[in-house]
């Protein structure tokens, strides 16, 4: 297959298919009743606007001496309110969303080829448009501000086939973590940002295109609300214009990040919390919401207050009476019950509220069925399977994973962890057998490569049959559907596997994680949120553990030799790969991607090598960190390359600056200077393992939500 680079903004101009040049010619059909809704307009009207470009031919509705005619067949009255299979059998209450899985079928007809899509409803056409494009035609929906084009010189598919999607999750989509500094955290949250409603829909419209029906996203307490409503409900019309759920993630009363309180206390404000919760409830429901994600906890690992909690539960679930159409949700964090910090029994405050959905979520790159997660004080998440199927007995009940995590773990460092494909993919097949009938993305940013993952995970959400076979699916099959090239997409799959055998199952990510504040305060607060050493290093480097020497010799060798054999690969998948047009820049993104993750793994490498000298053989620390220094350097330069291609501005993702979250800096600002390197050599020259506050730049008090 041929591509075409071009850009998603171009269709917003207006710019393509001005002048068509090709001969051939494609005609999309409507009857007149399909033609008057939104959903089906919209995702019309793109088609023939992206065919334009890849064709650079006429393409136009119902045009009758078209040579290919794309029929979409007539809305079946009353279809889109009958329950579908995935509420089949739930004794619950359960949010409808209509049935939108489709079938094509190709023809030769008097020298035309007639394709005729086959399904009930406007989230079927809209969904078989979309599934047709992508899985058949080859447009590449990879990210919210940027498409690949197939160049169509000519009809490229059989005259005759039949071609089918099927939807493995009645909603599926993705909520943006705007409790950080993302790409549209300050987008969602101001009415005045330069062209944010066209950035929005651009997301909106990604979701579409590829297949999804539900958005979500934090809204914090920094929002200006009496004037963010209506921005709200200009976008969440858009949405559902679009046929895709919108949702709203607040809590009750969450002092973590700035989160959206329903709930203030004295002094902030002296109203009940009844009347509190009723009128911003309203608010949310007006401005056009179709889901309340409500966080019920105080923070993360923080139990208690179940009285108080219990009380103003049941007030929000008596005022989301008055709304049957909005459905209420609630995360089940990854962290035990006798984990949290403050937590009693609570058993009296038990409650029977199967009306309540739950999102049951679990973090970064492992799998429900991995047999070691050492994350959020936990081996594995055998509990969060148990949860899964409990809870999908007694409330309408979806998968909830990460597709990245910020702080200190991946994108934030940075790293490029293949396992995300691996875990997301496996997870995926696991909770469809389940019969869970929801999965969101908890999705924490798009560049490193970070696209792939949310990219994969969309198309992952569908099972294909063509000519009544199914299509097979598996962890590379989106990357290879782009690259076009085996070889590359082999040497890509070779470092999956030397990731997902070094990093998780030798778990030597627990030597690269930096060091988060909670790891060097350490006491009672010092909870393990990502993988780390048994000891802290400041107690190595204070202490000396005689049989930490070996420790750290098996630390620095087990990590240069995933760093050299990483290295290597990506560098042959750079050089091996294709070199020109889109699949050369994808290859050039991912790989220098790779590269600096197998740098950042040799720094780590001589870093530890260094701690050992300096703490077993009183060696000079300067002379031990050249090497780190060295290393960090060549990698700033790829850092700078890669920064180049951001596809949001650098002001906005990469440096200081102004934000509605905790965070006065874009997402990627750690990355801009190589942060998390930079301050463990300084750590080790200076003698300063211990100190948390050193070369620190979380606030920990904004984090808290003790400082605004």
């Amino acid at each position: 297959m041929k591509f075409c680079w071009r850009w998603t903004w171009l269709l917003i101009l207006g710019i393509a298919g001005a002048n068509p040049v090709n001969a051939l010619t494609i005609s999309v059909d409507w009857p007149q009743g399909t033609s008057q809704n939104k959903i089906v307009r919209h995702a019309a009207q793109d088609a023939v606007n992206l065919l334009k470009i890849a064709c650079d031919c006429p393409v136009n509705i119902n045009q009758p001496d078209a040579e290919v005619h794309l029929m979409l067949p007539e809305i079946i009255p009353g279809a889109d309110t009958i329950p579908t299979s995935f509420a089949a059998n739930r004794p619950y209450p359960y949010l409808h969303y209509p049935r939108h899985d489709y079938r094509w079928t190709s023809r030769p007809q008097s020298g035309q080829i007639l394709l005729v899509l086959e399904t009930s409803t406007a989230q079927g056409i809209a969904n078989g448009i979309y599934g047709l494009l992508q899985e058949q035609l080859g447009f590449y929906f990879i990210h919210p501000r940027e498409t690949i084009f197939p160049c169509i010189d000519e009809w490229p598919l059989p005259a005759s086939f039949s071609f089918s999607g099927r939807p493995r999750f009645d909603k599926k989509g993705f909520h943006i973590h705007a409790m950080h500094p993302l790409e549209l955290t300050e987008v969602l949250h101001d009415p005045d940002f330069p062209q944010g409603s066209q950035l929005i829909r651009q997301y909106i419209d990604w979701l579409a295109r590829n297949q999804q029906n539900w958005f979500d996203f934090n809204l914090l307490e920094t929002v200006d609300f009496p004037r963010w409503l209506p921005y709200a409900r200009d976008f969440n019309g858009y949405a559902h214009e679009r046929g895709i759920l919108t949702s709203i993630d607040v809590s009750l009363h969450m002092v973590q990040q700035y989160a959206f309180k329903l709930v203030r206390f004295p002094p902030a404000s002296l109203r009940s919390s009844e009347h509190q919760i009723n009128k911003r409830l309203d608010q949310l429901v007006n401005a056009g919401f179709d889901i309340i994600n409500m966080e019920f906890s105080i923070a993360e690992f923080v139990g208690g207050l179940e009285g108080m909690r219990h009380r103003m539960r049941e007030e929000v679930l008596e005022k989301l009476e008055e709304y049957p159409q909005v459905k209420l949700m609630g995360r089940q964090h990854v962290v035990k019950a006798e984990d949290e910090l403050g937590k009693k029994s609570g058993k009296e405050y038990e409650t029977n509220d199967p009306a309540r959905g739950v999102l049951i979520h679990t973090v970064m790159c492992y799998a429900l069925d991995d047999a070691l997660a050492p994350v959020y004080e936990l081996d594995n998440f055998n509990h969060i399977q148990t949860s899964l199927a409990e809870e999908n007995q007694v409330r309408e009940t979806w998968f909830y994973p990460e597709s990245a995590y910020w702080i200190t773990f991946d994108n934030s460092v940075p790293m490029l962890l293949l396992p995300y494909l691996d875990a997301r993919f496996r997870d995926l097949r696991t909770v469809e057998k389940m019969n869970i009938p929801g999965h969101g993305t908890f999705s924490s940013g798009w560049e490193w490569g970070y696209w792939l993952v949310d990219w994969s995970i969309a198309r992952w959400s569908w099972a294909y049959e063509e000519n009544g076979r199914a299509v097979p699916q598996n962890t590379i099959q989106p990357l290879g559907d782009v690259l076009q090239n085996r070889m590359a997409t082999q040497i890509f799959s070779n470092m999956m596997a030397l990731q997902q055998q070094e990093l998780l199952q030798q778990n030597l990510l627990r030597w690269l994680c930096p060091a988060t504040l909670p790891d060097e305060v350490g006491g009672s607060v010092g909870k393990q949120f990502q993988p780390r050493p048994s000891l802290s290093l400041g107690e190595v480097y204070e202490n000396a553990p005689p049989e930490w020497e070996d420790s750290l010799a098996h630390a620095s060798r087990d990590l240069g030799r995933f760093g050299r054999q990483q290295v290597q690969l990506a560098g042959e998948f750079l050089t091996k790969g294709p070199q020109n047009g889109l699949e050369g820049q994808i290859v050039q993104e991912l790989g220098t991607a790779l590269k600096v993750t197998g740098m950042y793994a040799l720094h780590q490498s001589a870093w530890y090598d260094a701690l050992k000298q300096v703490v077993y053989e009183d060696a000079d620390p300067d002379a031990a960190l050249e090497r780190c220094v060295e290393l960090r350097e060549f990698a700033q330069q790829l850092v700078v390359k890669m920064e180049s291609g951001y596809r949001y501005p650098i002001q906005w993702l990469g440096r200081k600056r102004s934000s509605f979250t905790s965070y006065q800096y874009g997402y990627l600002y750690p990355v801009s200077e190589l942060h998390f390197w930079k301050r463990r050599e300084e750590q080790l020259r200076k003698g300063k393992l211990s100190s948390p506050f050193f070369m620190n730049i979380f606030d920990p008090l904004r984090i808290g939500g003790l400082k605004k």
